[in-house]
């Protein structure tokens, strides 16, 4: 299997379709499958080189314990690893959620690797202390609470069931532990000045912050998603890829 190395920490990529490069970064507790089972991968292929990518304590890669291996400087790292490997100088970028805030990041730390962002469903606002405490407390009850929680309100499908039981929690909680400390990087967004989409649910928990972050970037566009919260927001390649495609034909012919 293929893996990019980072310090000690090896993390698992994949590769998929010709085109400008395009890197997929999803959301927190995700893997590279569910990229692919959501359809971006299929839609994307044949115009982009898709490059997957597992954050460490996620999927196939690394999954350390101990918060000071998740500080943001190590997953941007992890980032420029792989496009070294690939010997990829420059790429567009696709994150949703918390791959949306790391493309944040990376525009705040390698804005010379990136050709271009398109971000999902997250502004540049850390998340809240009490959200990130909520997190690790629910992971650190491991698989079988975690079920039950979501439970509580109604079954959970059985694919869904069986994913939660893949993660590694002790992982996952080590990351938030890790997210409590970020720097700021809201204020870092006048100075990225690449060619940025971002688009979200109209009920999604985090649109307002979404709409004061696109005012801050000085060459951003906003489309909003009438009637879909941060998860159906996420999922619906159908309205999303048509965008997609639109932006990266532009920024690409440039």
């Amino acid at each position: 299997m293929p893996y990019a190395k980072n310090g000690e920490i090896n993390i698992y990529y994949e590769v998929e379709g010709k085109g400008p490069p395009l890197v997929m970064l999803y959301g927190l507790t995700g893997n590279i499958d569910g990229l692919k089972e959501t359809g971006y991968v299929d839609a994307l292929k044949d115009e982009c080189q898709i490059i997957l990518m597992d954050f460490r304590g996620h999927g196939k890669s690394d999954k350390p314990h101990d918060p000071a291996l998740y500080m943001v400087e190590n997953i941007v790292g992890d980032v420029t690893a792989v496009l070294d490997r690939l010997d990829i100088k420059t790429a567009n970028f696709m994150g949703y959620s918390f791959g949306g805030g790391i493309c944040y990041e990376l525009a705040k730390r390698i804005p010379e690797r990136i050709t271009s962002l398109i971000i999902g469903g997250c502004g540049a606002q850390n998340p809240p202390p009490e959200m990130l405490e909520g997190q690790i407390k629910l992971y650190e009850s491991g698989a079988e609470a975690i079920i039950a929680t979501y439970e509580q309100t109604s079954p959970l499908p059985p694919d869904v069931k069986a994913h939660i039981f893949t993660n590694d929690y002790k992982a996952l909680a080590a990351l938030c532990k890790a997210m409590m400390s970020f720097p700021p990087v809201i204020n870092d967004t006048p100075n990225m000045k690449m060619p940025i989409l971002l688009y979200a649910g109209e009920k999604d928990f985090g649109f307002q912050q979404i709409i004061e972050t696109s005012k801050m970037l000085p060459n951003a566009t906003l489309v909003s998603l009438p009637g879909l919260d941060h998860m159906l927001g996420g999922g619906s390649t159908e309205i999303v890829v048509p965008l997609i495609k639109e932006f990266l034909a532009r920024v690409n012919k440039a």
